[in-house]
């Protein structure tokens, strides 16, 4: 008898993490769903993303980026 396989039973990896951060953007700015700049918003927010340091790496200040997206949902 197979079992059916829950996400909840795994750990949450970043992508997961950054998806999440972005849908509870979109719900604390009253969009209906989480669009491109939820999701550079979640991804400039948690400095353990690998496209946190890309985009540090590509010189760009990552926290007035986040702060410029936040403004924009608001």
């Amino acid at each position: 008898r197979a079992h059916a396989v829950h996400r909840s039973h795994f750990p949450e990896g970043a992508v997961e993490r950054a998806l999440r951060r972005a849908e509870d953007m979109a719900g604390r700015t009253a969009s209906q769903r989480a669009g491109a700049l939820h999701l550079l918003f979640a991804l400039c927010h948690e400095r353990g993303f690998a496209a946190h340091r890309a985009i540090a790496q590509c010189g760009a200040d990552v926290a007035r980026l986040r702060a410029s997206a936040l403004q924009l949902l608001m």
